[in-house]
């Protein structure tokens, strides 16, 4: 079954091919203060710059996070939405290594409507070299943004990932519930049956989900993995 994110993104696709189509169909119109063709890529409608900042997304999710960039600073010089902006910016630094210029723009946003994003991103920024410090970011963003499906598994497997397998529960939960074909989040739910050893409800998640038996057997090698780093941690 195809994925509301991939539903989401095509429909996009198709808005923008429609636009591009109008574009090439209409005769430009002429700006009588420049005394010049208006540029080609210019967004002046809400709705097309709306359309324009889920193309920069549809970018992300695609991993071409370059892309995504050269998009931002095109719509910044023609006046986008600076908030949307900023975000969108430091989710494709994050993905690039760029941590310092990802992690000023997600705290200039951390006061504004997409603080829980910005609490999202800088939890995922930091989850690898501060954990601790991540899970208070990714606490917040999931008391900031409750039904975000994203946040709450990823706080979950932030929980899982340091021995909280009590409080990574609920949190993974929700995010199936949420969004019931969310697969990292079902996936990262068995991994946490693995972990708490309960194999009565690995075995009823993979058979109701149709889990591929490789996929088990990869959840069960992520499993051992974090059982040795815990174990060596205490050492």
């Amino acid at each position: 079954m195809v994925s509301l994110r991939t539903q989401v993104i095509a429909r996009v696709a198709l808005i923008a091919t429609g636009l591009l189509a109008g574009a090439c169909a209409m005769p430009q119109p002429v700006n009588p203060t420049a005394g010049g063709d208006r540029p080609r890529n210019q967004v002046d409608n809400p709705i097309d710059k709306e359309v324009y900042l889920d193309l920069i997304r549809s970018m992300l999710d695609q991993r071409q996070y370059y892309a995504a960039l050269a998009h931002v600073q095109e719509q910044r010089r023609l006046g986008g939405g600076a908030a949307q902006l900023d975000y969108l910016e430091a989710e494709a630094q994050r993905q690039l290594g760029q941590t310092a210029e990802a992690d000023r723009l997600y705290r200039g946003l951390l006061r504004g409507e997409l603080s829980g994003e910005a609490y999202h991103g800088l939890g995922l920024l930091y989850a690898r070299t501060q954990p601790k410090q991540a899970l208070v970011y990714l606490k917040e963003a999931a008391r900031r943004r409750p039904t975000d499906a994203e946040i709450r598994n990823d706080y979950g497997y932030a929980l899982l990932r340091v021995s909280q397998y009590d409080a990574a529960l609920p949190e993974l939960a929700t995010a199936i519930e949420l969004a019931p074909e969310f697969e990292t989040a079902r996936n990262n739910l068995v991994l946490l049956m693995i972990l708490r050893r309960d194999e009565a409800s690995v075995s009823k998640i993979v058979t109701e989900s149709g889990i591929p038996p490789a996929t088990v057997e990869r959840l069960r090698r992520q499993a051992a993995g974090l059982q040795a780093r815990a174990a060596q941690s205490r050492r």
